[in-house]
């Protein structure tokens, strides 16, 4: 045979010999979301009774199961466990890893988990909250933003309005729903369907009816929005659709066309509307089209949307909203449904707001909201300023998130009001100006002076309000 080296020998002993690492520690399991790549989480050591800590080598190692899920996000330099990715308690508040120490004849394996501790984020921004879609006369209101209205599975879409207008989708299989960014994609055939609706306009009732969409085929095909009534001419429904690149607003034969307003691959909120004498088409709070129509007569309350006929004309894009009205908005209300829609203006919280002169003490003014990736509760609070911006600070109070009237409000003497308002999650504050516009009433006019002239011929008269023909001053 042959023999053995002495280096052989010692080798073969230490196998048969080696008291293999019995446990392994880590000494601490605990680090902070604004940890660098790189950090030190802790030190690697293991219990080896005949083998000295130089000598046993650490790795990060396949357990077969999820013990080893986030093993990616850190690596073993020697026996330090260091991050590999950036870390966010807001995502994911610990970490599985497997770790393995060898002292080159046998192994050790052992789960840890790695803790990750929240550290407050700062505000970012504060103002007042925009206010939500109007409610007056709202008989069905579908917003995939909120989970009352859907909550992420299932085929019906639930209204919001109070009227039981729930609608079911149709073709299902072709509608994907973003969780994330909360909407409808409706793919090449999706749709939704309600029979008999409750309280929707039909016959020559006022009406106004909206949706908040994006449509990546607008220009090459005609596209389904919303349609109240059967089909057919003998039904003369109300209905809503794209038209080339323009836009349809159709009572069968009897339609309301505009050309060359296609936006494709952008969020936008089209209504089409009737006040009992005008019909007008909208987009983005902005009138486009109108006209004086006769003759409307829809005869049932059956609800489609994201589609504009029995088959074909569907919508194939994305959908957030859909809202009927049994009457016509203004367009100041129009304006604030698209407020509240629109992603640029609700990720910019308003800086002004506006409150009637004269308001009684207490009046609401406005809510205010704050931004922070950690909380959703703060103390709102009006603080110090400049000397400019926190001018009419007195002249309101803050009760929670509300800014109400604590003073005497007056167009004529202070048409713009200088609010400086500090938000507070309890660790960081953030303060922001904000102005308050004051809206001019038509008030009574009081008597403020009088003046006679020595020979009694003149009488003069102060009024504190404009009177008739233009003035405040009047002599007789």
């Amino acid at each position: 045979g042959t023999k053995l080296s002495s280096d052989q020998i010692n080798q073969n002993y230490d196998a048969l010999n080696d008291i293999p690492p019995a446990d392994l520690s880590l000494t601490s399991n605990t680090i902070s979301e604004t940890a660098s790549i790189g950090s030190l989480v802790g030190t690697l050591s293991a219990t080896d009774s005949d083998t000295s800590i130089s000598s046993l080598t650490f790795t990060l190692a396949d357990s077969g199961d999820a013990q080893d899920d986030d093993n990616g996000s850190f690596t073993i330099s020697g026996t330090s466990l260091l991050t590999s990715t950036t870390l966010d308690f807001e995502t994911k508040t610990s970490y599985n890893i497997y770790v393995k120490v060898s002292d080159g004849t046998t192994d050790f394996e052992k789960a840890f988990t790695v803790s990750v501790t929240n550290v407050l984020e700062p505000i970012t921004d504060l103002g007042f909250e925009v206010a939500s879609v109007v409610t007056d006369g709202l008989v069905l209101h579908l917003d995939a933003r909120n989970s009352e209205s859907y909550s992420g599975t299932g085929n019906i879409w639930y209204d919001l309005s109070g009227n039981g207008n729930d609608v079911t989708m149709q073709n299902s299989g072709s509608i994907n729903f973003d969780s994330t960014n909360k909407y409808f994609d409706t793919g090449n055939n999706g749709y939704f369907t309600k029979s008999n609706g409750s309280n929707i306009p039909v016959g020559n009732q006022n009406y106004s009816i909206g949706l908040f969409v994006t449509l990546p085929n607008w220009g090459n095909e005609d596209l389904g929005l919303l349609t109240i009534g059967g089909f057919g001419s003998t039904n003369l429904s109300n209905a809503f659709r794209t038209l080339g690149n323009g836009l349809r607003h159709y009572w069968w034969g009897n339609d309301l066309d505009i050309s060359n307003v296609a936006i494709t691959n952008q969020w936008v909120y089209l209504i089409a509307q009737f006040d009992g004498v005008t019909r007008s088409l909208w987009m983005n709070g902005v009138q486009i089209a109108s006209d004086t129509p006769s003759g409307h007569n829809v005869q049932n309350s059956d609800i489609r949307i994201s589609q504009g006929y029995n088959s074909g004309y569907y919508q194939k894009g994305k959908i957030k909203f859909a809202s009927i009205y049994n009457r016509a908005l203004s367009s100041d209300e129009i304006i604030l449904n698209y407020n509240s829609l629109n992603p640029t203006i609700l990720n910019s919280y308003k800086s002004t707001t506006s409150v009637d002169e004269e308001s009684a003490l207490g009046t609401l003014v406005g809510n205010l909201t704050a931004t922070d990736s950690d909380t959703n509760s703060f103390t709102f609070s009006l603080v110090q300023g400049d000397g400019t911006n926190d001018r009419n600070n007195s002249s309101f109070t803050v009760s929670g998130t509300q800014l109400l009237v604590n003073g005497t409000i007056d167009y004529e003497t202070t048409p713009t009001l200088n609010i400086y308002v500090q938000a507070s999650d309890g660790s960081n504050t953030f303060s922001k100006a904000l102005t308050v516009n004051v809206n001019d009433v038509n008030e009574p006019p009081v008597i403020t002076s009088t003046a006679i002239v020595a020979d009694n011929s003149t009488v003069s008269v102060t009024f504190s309000e404009l009177v008739y023909g233009g003035s405040s001053n009047a002599t007789s």
